[in-house]
């Protein structure tokens, strides 16, 4: 069941959020990829972790119930990741911050990727100061901006507790990050530079391009929203362009989507292979993307066999 914002206040007032000085916190956060990170460190320092989306969600139109109102404002932190991601969410974390819950937002402490408003992609720095566009989401898909995240995350759940639990615990976990990335990145060097082309359902792999040596050549909704709905001058310009570019594979992370991009393929002339990735969501729980680390072994392995 799922009301209106305004009949929750009388809760954030009663329950508030508080601190602890054990380590034993509760936390919540919003996505189950991020949800997947924190609690492998909270319940490594000994805390609890509750995740508000489901397998499948998407974040960018996600709303929460009662329940889960409740749940955040009496959680000792609210993890979110930031940059817009979880715009449905909004009213809710205002009210949660006005009445001293602690809430951490950790893309902004990633570098994360600014999208100017010609299109352009370039990361982003507290060091330079210039007037901001709209800044990419996604960047999970960069495993070493996760593994940041992560250090961020653990930092603050051990500024929590007053413990260094939780901090120990996060640079495991990153350490852990990092050494898949490399090992993940030995995988990608079976596809040849020329080759490093990506075609995808909406904007959403600009980190791993970014970090990985690809061009994302263009997306079956060119917006960094999954919520968008792409024109047919924009689908027509698109099959021109895999024409051209000599794309061989698309990549996609839903079903809507995978039959919007085999529609797509048969307009191509030659055969273009459809391939299924996990970008938003992890998988079902037994499948072979659910957690973070098995979720981008399983891309890149799909990457790599349809580019190779």
């Amino acid at each position: 069941m799922r009301l209106p914002i305004g009949l929750f206040v009388s809760v954030l007032l009663l329950s508030g959020c508080t601190t602890t000085s054990t380590s034993e916190v509760k936390v919540v956060v919003s996505t189950n990829i991020l949800g997947d990170v924190v609690n492998e460190i909270v319940s490594c320092g000994g805390g609890s972790t509750d995740v508000l989306m489901p397998i499948g969600a998407s974040a960018h139109d996600f709303s929460v119930s009662s329940q889960q109102v409740v749940a955040m404002t009496t959680a000792d932190l609210v993890v979110l990741n930031g940059l817009g991601l979880e715009s449905g969410l909004k009213k809710v974390i205002n009210n949660v911050k006005a009445e001293g819950g602690r809430v951490l937002e950790v893309g902004e402490g990633v570098e994360p990727l600014e999208v100017s408003v010609d299109g352009e992609i370039e990361e982003h720095s507290h060091d330079h100061d210039h007037e901001h566009g709209e800044f990419d989401p996604h960047f999970w898909l960069d495993m070493a901006k996760m593994a940041k995240a992560a250090l961020i995350i653990g930092q603050e759940l051990s500024e929590i507790t007053d413990t260094s639990n939780y901090e120990k615990c996060a640079e495991d976990l990153s350490d852990e990050i990092l050494a898949k990335e490399a090992s993940l990145i030995g995988e990608l060097n079976q596809i040849p530079l020329e080759k490093r082309l990506l075609v995808v359902d909406h904007e959403s792999f600009n980190y791993f391009a970014s970090a990985y040596n690809f061009e994302v050549v263009g997306s079956l909704i060119p917006s960094i929203s999954d919520n968008a709905q792409p024109s047919s001058d924009e689908l027509a310009a698109l099959v021109s362009l895999i024409q051209q570019r000599n794309i061989t594979a698309i990549f996609v992370a839903s079903e809507n989507t995978k039959k919007l991009a085999t529609a797509l393929a048969s307009e191509v002339g030659r055969p273009i292979s459809v391939n299924t990735l996990y970008e938003g969501s992890l998988g079902e729980k037994d499948s072979d993307a659910n957690t973070y680390l098995k979720m981008m072994e399983f891309n890149v392995k799909t990457i790599v066999k349809a580019l190779s």
